[in-house]
């Protein structure tokens, strides 16, 4: 029972802080910082290219967000309906929500990233 609350306790906190600031700093909301949003050396180094970044990210990370809570409830229903081993699936459940969120904030931050670079050689002087 303490890996399923967990569980759902982390990854909506994961899922709702991780896209809150995407969604914020892609409408100009929210300035580049040195604690939210997509932080790489180019997504910081102009406010052109952390909007261009975060413009890129916040469709994979919507997808991500709505994926993420369509499983999660998902792991819910089967965990109530399973009996017996739901401590067993519980875990699992735990460590694959811990990997999907991995994996979700690697690619948005490559994506983010390829998103920054191009502005930043788009504003760079030519010689």
């Amino acid at each position: 029972m303490f890996f399923a609350v967990l569980t759902f306790f982390l990854f909506m906190f994961a899922l709702y802080t991780g896209w809150a600031p995407i969604n914020l700093a892609a409408k100009g909301k929210l300035l580049p910082n040195a604690t939210l949003g997509i932080l790489t050396r180019t997504t910081v180094s102009s406010d052109e290219a952390w909007i261009a970044a975060h413009r890129a990210a916040l469709p994979i990370a919507k997808w991500a967000r709505n994926i993420g809570t369509a499983l999660l409830i998902l792991g819910i229903i089967i965990g109530a309906v399973m009996k017996g081993q739901r401590e067993f699936y519980a875990e699992v459940m735990f460590f694959g929500c811990c990997a999907f969120i991995l994996i979700a904030a690697t690619i948005v931050g490559i994506v983010a990233n390829r998103a920054a670079k191009e502005v930043a050689a788009a504003s760079a002087p030519k010689s």
